[in-house]
């Protein structure tokens, strides 16, 4: 955390990343670590930058799914969460996944 011109206290500043998508995966895990997905969602966005809609399952190759689903489980179960998650991503023109939010209930997404 750094301070920065546009704010009065300290903020965090980003690198902007080039995506060709945002996806998300919804991931259920209850207490015995039992844990389920669903397929991801492709989410399109307005020109306010809001959720306009989502496309599902998501326009991406079934390798890209799994990939996604396979990283949102591991990343809920590295902090052992317990309950309904919405994983976000940035796919990037590359076809990196990016986690861009861990939203710790259901959500837009």
């Amino acid at each position: 955390m750094d301070s920065c011109a546009l704010f009065a206290g300290p903020c965090v500043v980003e690198q902007f990343v080039s995506n060709a998508t945002e996806i998300a995966v919804m991931v259920c895990r209850d207490m015995s670590g039992n844990i389920s997905t669903w397929d991801p969602v492709e989410m399109v966005f307005n020109k306010h930058n809001t959720l306009a809609y989502q496309i599902c399952p998501a326009r991406i190759s079934q390798d890209i799914a799994q990939q996604a689903r396979t990283l949102a489980m591991k990343s809920i179960e590295s902090f052992s969460g317990v309950g309904v998650f919405a994983v976000e991503f940035f796919l990037t023109s590359d076809t990196k996944l990016l986690i861009n939010e861990i939203a710790p209930r259901p959500h837009n997404s």
